[in-house]
């Protein structure tokens, strides 16, 4: 296996690091916790244009196969509901809240664009939390937007496989021993639901 590293916002460095290539699994961004310590100008750059370099070098080297490795965060404002805990299907309309959702969402928006260009197939998978951070949080999330590793990997694999004549989203997530009607009482009174579900973790919820 040969290992390169290349500047993302580099387009030739790109392209010439894809040619001879078979597939693209794109994992490369600025992400959620770098919002606050990069410019919105190094979002646009590494998040859009690095992936319509990208993008450009699969067409260029007759690159079949293009994976692109989003986020469940592109969901953003649309996760709020005064109600209600809201359900996430890939039929919820995402709705950006910051830099790092608005640049996801429109990469994923040139992957849909330059499908089936020159016999180019996309897949854009909108995986959830898997980084390294505190056990109660972990936790917390694991609960309905959190995701192993291992899995995440074993998507982008299957990705790659995937049979397809249209351009597809998919969300990848543990799943959730919650189920759609009992939104409202996650919502309102999420400790019931934990004690008849997860009884095991409420210590780690406990103030």
């Amino acid at each position: 296996t040969t290992h390169k590293l290349v500047d993302l916002t580099n387009e030739q460095a790109v392209k010439q690091v894809c040619k001879g290539q078979h597939a693209i699994i794109h994992t490369a961004a600025l992400h959620a916790p770098h919002v606050h310590i990069h410019s919105k100008e190094a979002f646009i750059d590494t998040n859009i244009k690095g992936t319509l370099y990208l993008l450009e070098a699969a067409q260029e080297h007759s690159i079949r196969r293009f994976v692109y490795s989003s986020s469940t965060s592109v969901y953003g404002k649309s996760l709020v509901n005064p109600y209600q805990a809201v359900w996430v299907t890939e039929e919820l309309a995402p709705r950006g809240r910051d830099i790092y959702d608005i640049t996801k969402l429109a990469a994923e928006g040139l992957c849909e664009d330059l499908f089936d260009a020159s016999g180019l197939v996309t897949v854009s998978l909108r995986v959830s939390r898997f980084w390294k951070e505190p056990l109660h949080d972990k936790l917390w999330y694991r609960l309905f937007r959190g995701l192993d590793v291992i899995d995440a990997a074993k998507a982008h694999q299957q990705a790659l496989h995937f049979s397809t004549d249209q351009y597809e989203v998919f969300n990848i997530s543990g799943e959730t021993p919650f189920l759609p009607d009992e939104v409202e009482t996650l919502f309102h009174d999420p400790s019931k639901l934990l004690q008849q579900k997860a009884k095991e973790m409420l210590p780690f919820f406990e103030e």
